[in-house]
């Protein structure tokens, strides 16, 4: 970077990066739209709220389930964990 042929590939560098970015985006935008071209809408993630959880595990674990049964049944509907993953033992009693 300190000579002119260095400062001369960094500024390439970072024009290819660049392009890429918005080469991505492009790509992006057109498989959202197709996708809601043909389907008509563009599913997302479940969105589920913290307490809406915590109250479920809570009323699983007062019926006597165990974690594993209550990672199973979160797992089972289709309830992501806050970082959109699975349901385990230790995540659930985390959640509570």
């Amino acid at each position: 970077m300190t000579t002119a042929t260095g400062q001369l590939v960094a500024g390439i560098l970072m024009q290819v990066a660049e392009w890429e970015a918005k080469i991505i985006g492009e790509r992006t935008k057109a498989a959202l739209a197709a996708a809601k071209r043909n389907y008509g809408v563009v599913p997302g993630p479940a969105r589920y709220s913290p307490t809406d959880i915590t109250e479920r595990i809570r009323a699983l674990r007062d019926s006597g389930a165990t974690l594993q049964a209550i990672a199973d049944n979160l797992n089972d509907s289709g309830v992501p964990t806050a970082k959109g993953g699975r349901w385990y033992p230790t995540s659930v009693r985390r959640a509570a």
